[in-house]
């Protein structure tokens, strides 16, 4: 399974435009976990705005883990 998602693995998970993959994007970066937002970790800065954890991903999409499993392969 990916580490993490990028705008091109969110299109194919979700069968979406590339406009509508960085919505979901942006807004899982922004999203709270555990009190903190991703986009506000060291983790984020480092790695850039284009990524996005599978874990994170998969708390809002669970029935994409199947598609996340067969992206890695």
């Amino acid at each position: 399974m990916k580490s993490y998602l990028n705008v091109n693995d969110i299109m194919k998970i979700n069968g979406a435009s590339r406009a509508k993959a960085y919505k979901i994007l942006r807004t899982l970066r922004a999203e709270k976990q555990d009190g903190v937002a991703f986009q506000d970790t060291y983790e984020s800065k480092l790695i850039g705005k284009a990524v996005i954890p599978s874990k994170i991903y998969l708390n809002f999409f669970p029935h994409a883990s199947g598609s996340i499993r067969a992206l890695g392969e």
